[in-house]
């Protein structure tokens, strides 16, 4: 993927997240949000899925 005003393209880009979800992955890494929304399958697309934590 590339980058989009000076900020690197990821996964997360793809699917929706809650603001507290941004806020792990601002304060603990994407790599750490990445992980928790894994355990979610492909229901991680949905947007009525559950809030990771």
């Amino acid at each position: 993927m590339g980058n989009f005003r000076e900020s690197k393209i990821t996964f997360l880009w793809m699917i929706p997240i809650t603001k507290k979800e941004r806020d792990i992955a601002i304060s603990e890494g994407s790599e750490k949000l990445i992980s928790k929304l894994n355990i979610l399958g492909t229901e991680v697309f949905s947007l009525n899925r559950p809030e990771v934590y």
